[in-house]
């Protein structure tokens, strides 16, 4: 074996990584949702998504964290209580393709999503209930990563990728 894997947990692949305020780190791959502690010790595997969990993050607060899957699911987890575990408190099922991107707003009054069903949703976020707000589409190729933009509470759309010819799509903003 040419390297030894830092999480041995995911043998295939490592989707998705974000730290949260504590220094934990969350990690998503095609077993799940898991919490690391500073010293990288699984703490907690989260349960939920049918299949592998392609992304994830982290509110500003560190309170709340948000998965996607190829279940075309996002989770909504909310930090822990008195026993110490990440729970989950909201599934929202508004795609119809393997949710590729998730991300909050510098604020974490918003929470951005991307699918494969080419769509870019936003919710408004309070506490850990989201609420859809809006709903962007008409896209040709499907967007992997939404970006916030550090300056203001606008999001971003990863570059993408035309299969037809290999380049790049320009960018989008809102």
């Amino acid at each position: 074996m040419l390297f030894e894997p830092i999480f041995p947990i995911f043998p295939l692949a490592v989707n998705g990584l974000c730290y949260i305020p504590n220094g934990s780190l969350v990690a998503c791959g095609e077993v799940g949702l898991q919490i690391f502690s500073p010293s990288l010790e699984l703490v907690q595997t989260l349960d939920g998504h049918d299949g592998s969990v392609s992304s994830i993050t982290v509110s500003p607060s560190g309170s709340h964290i948000a998965s996607g899957g190829w279940d075309k699911k996002v989770m909504i987890w909310s930090e822990p209580g008195e026993g110490g575990e990440w729970a989950r408190v909201q599934v929202l099922q508004d795609h119809t393709g393997v949710v590729f991107a998730v991300c909050f707003s510098p604020d974490g009054k918003q929470l951005a999503t991307g699918s494969r069903d080419r769509l870019f949703k936003t919710y408004s976020f309070n506490e850990g209930n989201a609420i859809l707000a809006h709903t962007l589409e008409g896209h040709t190729y499907s967007r992997r990563v939404p970006l916030v933009l550090p300056t203001a509470n606008s999001f971003a759309r990863e570059v993408g990728i035309n299969p037809s010819n290999f380049g790049t799509l320009p960018m989008e903003a809102w």
